[in-house]
């Protein structure tokens, strides 16, 4: 019932239902589709019930779907809802969950809006490949249909992916430097060992 009640968005019963039953109530999953009242909520856009879920009633936005592993900010990145994102993000959703095909909520986003929040936190990885080997820029590439691809995502994509990974680079030969750099001190203090 607390599925119905978040599909419909029925934040009496679905208070109602908390109370009597406790958190279990609302991180019960349907048995056909593995989904939580939390994943319909985002799904189907009633954020006051989400907030009130996350808030109110402390339900963790990082619980995945039975089928699929996909998580609250997977669904929300995927509808194109930033606002929605934004709040479970704002509550510990985690930037960087892979689901069942290993894609990260940055792979799932279908809108600029939400690409650009995702971007706004540095612990966002860009750099992470699916199941494939797909980066997020080649994945909304190959599995946004022709008339709703967005040329400008994939270049934020892109531009975003390349700047992390140079980044990674830089970070791996500084730190390739002082390695060296202290094995080669290291030797220096005893000139006359074998």
């Amino acid at each position: 019932p607390s599925i119905r009640y978040a599909i419909t968005a029925d934040e009496m019963l679905l208070r109602q239902m908390h109370h009597r039953q406790g958190i279990n109530a609302i991180h019960f999953r349907d048995p056909y589709n593995g989904r939580n009242a939390l994943h319909e909520a985002v799904g189907q856009g009633h954020l006051h019930i989400v907030k009130m879920m996350l808030d109110e009633f402390r339900a963790s936005p990082n619980i995945p779907t039975l089928l699929g592993n996909t998580t609250a900010l997977h669904i929300a990145c995927e509808k194109g809802l930033r606002q929605m994102a934004s709040v479970l993000i704002t509550f510990g959703a985690e930037l960087n969950a892979r689901d069942g095909r290993g894609c990260t909520p940055l792979h799932n986003c279908s809108t600029k809006p939400c690409v650009k929040l995702l971007m706004r936190y540095p612990s966002m990885d860009a750099t992470i490949k699916n199941n494939e080997g797909l980066l997020a820029s080649e994945h909304y590439w190959k599995y946004t249909d022709e008339d709703d691809r967005i040329a400008e995502v994939q270049t934020i994509l892109m531009r975003e992916e390349d700047r992390q990974a140079r980044e990674k680079m830089r970070l791996e030969r500084e730190l390739f430097r002082e390695t060296f750099a202290s094995a080669m001190g290291e030797r220096d203090e005893y000139p006359d060992a074998i």
